[in-house]
């Protein structure tokens, strides 16, 4: 018996939940459907078996499979869980050792399979072939066709002589991905409960297919296609799922091991231009081979399936390994390195496995190769497996590395175990689909046999054109088969990917620790611990190894760049045409070392890609152009406004931000946004920045443009920055508040401040005097601030006079007449002379009123002579010169 781990007992427990205990007898006439949902590699077999060990003791059970070597597999699985009952296999594997081994009849024929399976308890194995329809071999012309072996043998009738196979009790359906999509294809029938009859279908599946046509189609009769769909539907061809473990789950918990993947970026030294397409791919696969050995080199691995969508390619590709590998290890190898394999004792199946370091190739007798299709038969396939997985060759000779190359035959469901299992996969070739790549993906994941630790190596060949930069990765073609990865990794387990962009952003790279110590003579004498590791450079001046989490590249990659990759070709693709623009943005920024937004020239050019001259000023007007006309969308838009393409979209955008860029840093250093008129801002390296002649502009009536829309947005940006940026009052009053209120202590109470006492050229005390005095000609909110500071009105006694109350009268238009004045100069400066004939709107006592600030100003001017000398110091203090 096989003890269940703990994620398998949950899913029993559902299917349990699901069938009922006893098994509920109450069953719709389609029968009752369910979906197990698990990752590739955790087990889905074993939990199966167990359930319907547990839940239909005694019963009728078919299980369904896409593959000999599967069924082989998965009868194994069913015997050691511990069914006992008579087995049936309905395949073409005649005298099969295994299945002889344990106990299961092999046949084709449906009579003969409704002899043996036709009643009482059985567990009935076949491939989704035998639903294929056969050949009538009573038609001596060949065009009838009958039912495959299994339909027909629960159909019964007078072909098979009265014999009849009983329905089932349970059917479970493995791999179930491979039955979804048109039901008019024959393996279609296994969803029929009128072909294929069961109370209970169980549904098993690592990577479970959603499907909808995207129009209505039709098949070869004409007739509209019937599509089936995995999504969980209770009422549906599938039924619920029932328990669903996903990929990253079954990493997180231990259940597979963890991955990383390494894009090996493998660039021709002598192209040769011109190579028809099977040429091309010819010399790439044996630049594949040198690079797939350089790497396992680098990281020591012991076994690597490599996987193909061409035959001959898998066995060219397994018939020059060896020779690959002699060649690299004539080249690397030292007199030292020599003399210390000549003294090694001979490798034989009884030998330990050499722990070689990092970066030393082996000889060629010490590398195993080879290749299966499925033409190859089940017992070749099997000893070729076993062979690789446990690390010898055909003469039971240990071998230190051994590579596999498959061609869509060892994809789904097939464990590969022995004392080495898998420790890598290589895609030699993309072009499959989203569920076969990660299919593929999960030979690696099972965990190490003897049950130590493993990371697993997702190998992606990517093939660089000649003179193509890989940090242009955006808008390359050449990445597309990491595209097709990431995006098959997506397809089951969005969380995954997200991981990588995660990790990108978020780990720094670090070279790769060497652990081995060496004496002067290059012999071994010792290991370093984990943190003792030293960086060891490669020779002949290639870079250390460099490892980020997850994902690698060959060279080292910017992580921004990753995550833009991510972005753009993984979770929102986009077009490469356009994407080589992007990517030449992001360039011509990094090369002129510009951050913020910039606006480029439109007879910029730059090189991006195998591109020398790509037009990107030209490229970037047509961006505007789209947007002004509506026509850009918005996930590119979004692109061009992160902070690593800086798009301006106006021509007065780049100033704006550098304009508003300089007050932020002003209202950082001072607490506000009032600088006196004259004041200039930045720091020592960078050009001095007027801001006070910027605010004074931005505070006039059409100061932040004529366009609404744009004028309420940089309004809003100002805001953010100092929310009294645009006060009713005059400037020059609101810093000499902000900077009172900054000296305001712990216990809210503002310090004595006497006349005299200065900061940055403003007389504090002097100030808070005046307010005090002109109090009633304050704004409501004026007197509230003023307030909170402690400030209060001055005492003054009441007028007895006549000619009190003229003067107190002639002072209150004085008063009105310089906060007009004050609020003119904030805007206008002190530059430009009141026109005679100007009106100065001007907030008093709450109340908005027209002041004739023209006149005023010129009798002020005509009289100063009669002025009294805090009159004219407050005109000076405006910066009046004809005052003082």
């Amino acid at each position: 018996m096989i003890q269940l781990r703990e994620h398998q007992v949950e899913a029993n427990s559902g299917i349990r939940k699901w069938v009922g205990f006893p098994a509920r007898s109450s069953i719709p006439a389609q029968g009752a459907r369910a979906t197990l949902v698990s990752a590739t590699g955790s087990g889905k077999t074993i939990t199966a078996a167990s359930a319907a060990l547990e839940c239909f003791p005694g019963g009728r059970i078919l299980v369904t499979v896409p593959t000999l070597d599967l069924l082989v597999q998965t009868a194994q699985a069913w015997r050691r869980v511990g069914h006992r009952s008579p087995m049936v296999a309905v395949c073409s594997l005649e005298k099969d050792d295994v299945l002889e081994q344990l106990g299961v009849r092999t046949t084709t024929n449906p009579i003969q399979l409704a002899l043996w399976a036709g009643h009482g308890p059985v567990v009935v194995f076949a491939t989704y072939a035998s639903l294929v329809d056969r050949d009538d071999p009573e038609d001596p012309l060949g065009r009838q066709k009958v039912r495959g072996p299994l339909e027909a043998a629960l159909a019964g009738g007078e072909r098979l002589y009265g014999q009849t196979m009983a329905p089932f009790d349970l059917a479970v359906v493995d791999e179930a991905h491979t039955t979804a999509g048109d039901l008019g294809r024959p393996w279609a029938a296994i969803h029929d409960n009128q072909r294929v009859p069961a109370d209970f279908r169980l549904y098993l599946t690592a990577t479970p297919r959603i499907l909808a046509a995207p129009r209505p189609q039709r098949g070869k009769d004409g007739q509209a296609l019937e599509i089936a769909s995995m999504r969980s539907d209770s009422a549906g061809l599938y039924g619920e799922w029932i328990y669903e473990l996903g990929l990253s789950e079954a990493i997180e918990r231990g259940i597979l091991a963890g991955f990383e993947i390494d894009v090996i970026e493998i660039r021709d030294p002598e192209p040769v231009l011109g190579l028809s397409e099977e040429a091309l791919r010819g010399r790439r696969l044996a630049l594949l081979q040198a690079a797939l050995l350089e790497h396992a080199a680098a990281h020591n691995l012991h076994t690597v399936m490599t996987f193909h969508q061409r035959v001959e390619e898998a066995a060219a590709f397994a018939a020059k390994i060896p020779e690959t590998a002699a060649e690299l290890y004539a080249t690397e190898a030292s007199d030292t390195f020599l003399e210390d394999a000549a003294a090694l004792p001979p490798s034989s199946i009884h030998a330990k496995l050499y722990s070689l370091e990092p970066y030393r190739h082996v000889p060629a007798d010490r590398v195993w190769a080879n290749w299966l299709c499925g033409d190859h038969l089940v017992s070749e396939r099997r000893e070729t497996i076993r062979q690789f997985a446990n690390g010898i060759n055909a003469d039971s000779k240990r071998v230190h590395r051994a590579f596999l190359a498959s061609v869509r035959v060892l994809g789904e469901g097939v464990d590969i175990v022995g004392t080495r299992g898998v420790e890598a996969i290589c895609f030699a070739d993309t072009r499959g689909s989203q569920v076969e790549i990660v299919q593929n993906i999960g030979r690696a994941l099972r965990p190490n046999p003897d049950g130590t630790q493993k990371t697993a190596r997702i190998i992606v060949p990517v093939f660089l054109e000649p003179g193509e930069d890989p940090s242009d990765m955006i808008a390359s073609a050449s990445f597309a088969p990491l595209v097709a990865v990431l995006n098959g990794l997506r397809s089951h387990c969005e969380h995954l990917v997200e991981q990588l962009a995660s990790h990108a952003l978020s780990r720094q790279p670090r070279a790769k620790p060497h652990h081995l110590v060496r004496d002067a003579d290059g012999r071994i004498i010792g290991t370093k611990g984990e943190d003792e590791g030293e960086v060891v450079d490669q020779e002949n001046g290639r870079q250390a190894v460099v490892e980020s989490a997850l994902l690698h590249f060959s060279t080292p990659r910017d992580p921004a760049t990753i995550a833009a990759f991510l972005r753009t070709r993984v979770y929102r693709p986009e077009s490469l045409v356009w994407l080589e623009g992007y990517q030449a943005l992001r360039r011509w920024r990094t090369e002129n070392h510009i951050t913020g937004l910039h606006a480029i020239p439109y007879d910029t050019k730059t090189a991006v890609g195998v591109t020398t001259d790509f037009p990107l000023g030209r490229w970037v007007h047509q961006q505007r152009k789209a947007l002004r006309a509506g026509e850009l969308e918005e996930r590119r838009k979004k692109l061009l406004d992160s902070p690593e393409a800086g798009m301006v979209w106006e021509p007065g955008d780049e100033a704006w931000e550098n304009k508003l860029a300089a007050l932020r840093s002003y209202q950082r250093a001072h607490g506000h946004l009032a600088p006196r008129q004259d004041t200039v801002w930045g720091d020592a390296e960078g050009e001095l920045v007027p801001v006070g002649q910027h605010m004074a502009n931005l505070r006039r009536k059409t100061g932040l443009g004529k366009n609404p829309e744009r004028a309420e947005k940089r309004a809003a940006q100002l805001t953010a920055v100092d929310e009294d940026w645009c006060c009713p009052w005059p400037l020059d009053w609101q810093r000499h508040y902000a900077v009172l209120r900054d000296l305001v202590d712990a216990d809210g109470v503002l310090p004595a401040i006497e006349p005299g006492v200065h900061f940055e050229g403003d007389d504090l005390g002097r100030w808070l005097e005046r307010q005090a005095n002109s109090w009633a000609e304050l704004s409501e909110e004026q007197q509230q601030r003023l307030s909170t500071l402690g400030a209060t009105p001055a005492e003054r006694p009441a007028p007895t006079a006549k000619g009190d109350k003229a003067a107190g009268k002639v002072s209150g238009a004085f008063q009105r007449g310089v906060q007009a004045l004050a609020q003119y100069i904030a805007r206008e400066g002190t530059q430009k002379a009141v026109p005679r004939g100007h009106v100065e709107p001007v907030v008093i006592d709450g109340q908005e009123h027209e002041h004739k600030l023209g006149v005023w100003y010129a009798n002020q001017k005509q009289r100063r002579d009669k002025l009294t000398q805090e009159q004219r110091a407050t005109l000076t203090e405006l910066g009046i010169e004809w005052a003082s």
